[in-house]
């Protein structure tokens, strides 16, 4: 942005380490707040959203919520090569986290 001519930086409130897959997981995992995983390309489309559980070098797993707010039995392997858009810290996941739940 100074590059660019602008005066102020804007000041990010997380610190997103964006080296690789790995390390932006484990930066968004740092911040204790529920993310979404998708794949938007493909046929395979899938919409992870939920706690990042584990962080490895090829994929993550994550425990998936559904839209009512059931949490899964088990948390969902997901690889990074399969991933086309991650987002944390919106008003939807924030919102939804206040209700999770598990099935009964």
């Amino acid at each position: 942005m100074k590059q660019e001519g602008k005066k102020k930086l804007i000041e990010m409130p997380y610190q997103i380490d964006l080296e690789s897959w790995e390390t932006i997981f484990n930066s968004i995992k740092d911040t204790n707040l529920n993310c979404t995983v998708e794949n938007e390309n493909d046929k395979r489309f899938f919409f992870k959203i939920g706690e990042i559980v584990k962080v490895k070098k090829r994929n993550l797993k994550i425990l998936n919520f559904d839209p009512a707010g059931y949490l899964d039995d088990k948390p969902t392997k997901v690889k990074y090569k399969e991933i086309s858009a991650v987002g944390f810290d919106d008003h939807y996941t924030n919102t939804m986290t206040k209700y999770l739940r598990k099935k009964q």
